[in-house]
């Protein structure tokens, strides 16, 4: 290292998990010296499981609970940091928004010609300009985009193949066909300006960038699965389920359905005339489930009545793929780590209603725990109840700068 170089940037981001039901904030450290990301500090606040609150009114509580959230960082976070770091700031603001706060649009635009040509920047800036003009139009022309109130927060170009082949630093190559992919994040323009508000008044002058959750699912996949080229991606919060797809190593399609975890755990309560939280409870443990079905008859028909309908409704996910093709044999699953075991069972199911074959379903969080993380660290993890998002959201924040290559 030269006399006047520079140290890399240690970074102290606050990062955020707008949930479909809850709002994680976190302080994460990253030191680029550093193989994994620090998690300083983190709160998260779960809305009111109510069985009679339908998905509107529980979109109206999501950008109160976020403004709550963001005052625990001026009372809570900043100390924990200044005890541990003294002499550090906080550097950034990431926030990542789930379904069906947030929809993850794709476009993978193409250029061929019978003689080879030389790509150029601005080839590829025409690409973009084509992919962000066919994003817009369907945004004009969606229903759910007039009735939500939905605007862009982000756009990015995920992947360039050159005849088939992906290429980082495509300029001044050979080809006769190049195809660009292209990914619009939209969400509720109330919930943005409620960001940015927030952001100015508790962390002013921070930089800030938002995501589609399914966005930085996907990039965490690709890291750590570098060699998969096609696979499914399925993420289950309180609310929503959401998939996306993943063909030639690039993300082409998402969608959602507005059940999930809580969802579920409401309409069982409410048919079976138990407390959510006891059905909330079984989720996470299979084992007391089982008795309890076994001993409460009524119980036993509301929730077959009940999951059979949600894994014909994640069956209907896996058949609209964006494409003529099935989904991919390989499914990733995103959820809390206590209700995994309950939900790989019923992806399966549906994924082989949907094939007639056999899936390979893989959990992604052990695996983000397992590949970056030492054994004390892990224990230190699962002690604090670290949410597995979180972990998900802290390494996307510590592998991508601001402003940095996507591809």
């Amino acid at each position: 290292m030269g006399l006047f170089s520079k140290k890399p940037k240690v970074r102290n981001g606050v990062v955020v998990d707008i949930g479909s039901g809850s709002v994680l904030v976190s302080i994460v450290r990253s030191d680029p010296n550093q193989s994994a990301p620090e998690i300083i500090w983190s709160k998260r606040e779960f809305l009111p499981l109510k069985t009679s609150e339908n998905i509107d009114q529980t979109a109206n509580h999501v950008t109160g609970v976020f403004m709550k959230t963001m005052l625990y960082v001026e009372g809570e976070g900043r100390k924990v940091l200044q005890s541990v770091y003294p002499n550090e700031k906080l550097t950034d603001l990431q926030v990542a928004i789930s379904a069906p706060w947030s929809y993850t649009i794709t476009k993978t635009i193409s250029y061929t010609d019978k003689k080879e040509f030389i790509i150029t920047d601005e080839m590829i800036n025409e690409l973009v300009e084509t992919a962000e003009e066919k994003t817009t139009n369907e945004l004009h022309e969606s229903e759910i985009t007039n009735s939500l109130g939905l605007t862009v927060m982000n756009k990015i170009t995920t992947n360039i193949l050159a005849n088939g082949y992906p290429t980082i630093k495509p300029d001044n190559q050979k080809a006769t066909k190049v195809a660009l992919s292209h990914i619009s994040a939209v969400a509720q323009e109330i919930l943005i300006t409620t960001i940015n508000e927030t952001r100015n008044k508790i962390i002013p002058k921070v930089p800030s960038q938002l995501f589609s959750f399914m966005l930085v699912y996907f990039y965490v996949v690709r890291e750590l699965y570098p060699a998969y080229t096609d696979y499914c991606l399925v993420d289950i919060t309180n609310e929503a389920t959401e998939m996306g797809v993943v063909r030639d190593g690039s993300l082409q399609y998402c969608t959602h359905i507005p059940t999930g975890v809580a969802t579920l755990a409401k309409a069982i309560a409410n048919k079976a005339g138990i407390p959510v939280e006891e059905v909330m409870s079984y989720f996470r443990n299979q084992e007391s489930f089982l008795i309890a079905l076994d001993k409460n008859s009524k119980l036993n028909k509301v929730y077959n009545e009940i999951i059979k309908k949600y894994e014909e409704d994640v069956m209907g996910l896996f058949m609209e793929t964006g494409d003529a093709l099935s989904i991919p044999k390989t499914i990733f699953i995103h959820t809390d780590a206590l209700t995994e075991t309950f939900f790989n069972e019923h992806i399966v199911k549906a994924g082989h209603l949907a094939t007639k074959i056999n899936h390979n379903v893989v959990n992604i969080s052990q695996k983000v725990l397992t590949k970056y993380y030492s054994e004390k660290q892990i224990e230190t993890i699962k002690k604090k109840n670290i949410d597995t998002a979180l972990l998900l959201s802290a390494n996307f924040f510590h592998n991508h700068k601001f402003g940095g290559n996507f591809m």
